[in-house]
Formats: structure tokens, C-alpha cells, sequence
């Protein structure tokens, strides 16, 4: 999800699903799962992919961070500097 590769997410997901939507709610070491990683690297068409699995964008992370903190992150790291 870090790189947004759309094509191998649908070829996963159509073979598992189910396993698949556990494992995208999973967090990694540094305690983020792929939800959050493709909103945070702005990875919409991930995201509307997520959504038509059925996978729940209402996620909020163990800082209380929603997926619209993630959105809003990446949102500020692409502004440039203002002169």
C-alpha cells in the first residue's frame, strides 16, 4: 500500500478476501496497518478498493488517529514552505 500497487491489491483480494481484509486492519511494528498507509501516501484508488471489499474506513488507530488524520498528513508534508 506504501507504493500503491492497485493491480496486485485486486489480485490478492479477489482470491482471499476474507483473509485479506484481516490482514489489511493488522498493524505493523510501527503500529499502522495498509488502510492507513495508502491514505497517509494519498493512495485513493487503494482506498476505494478497500471500500467496495467492504473494508471499514471508520478505523481509528490506537492514538485515536482516523484515516482523515492520515489523509490530512499527507495533505501537509506535500505543502510547500510559504515566502
Amino acid at each position: 500500500c506504501m507504493s500503491g500497487h492497485i493491480e496486485t491489491i485486486k489480485l490478492l483480494l479477489s482470491h482471499n478476501a476474507n483473509a485479506e481484509k484481516e490482514y489489511i486492519l493488522n498493524e505493523n511494528t510501527f503500529g499502522v496497518n495498509a488502510l492507513q498507509i495508502a491514505c497517509r501516501n494519498g493512495h485513493l484508488d487503494v482506498v476505494r478498493l478497500f471500500e467496495k471489499y467492504q473494508i471499514p474506513l471508520e478505523y481509528m488507530d490506537n492514538k485515536s488517529y482516523s484515516l482523515l488524520h492520515y489523509a490530512c498528513m499527507k495533505s501537509l508534508n506535500n505543502k510547500s514552505p510559504q515566502h
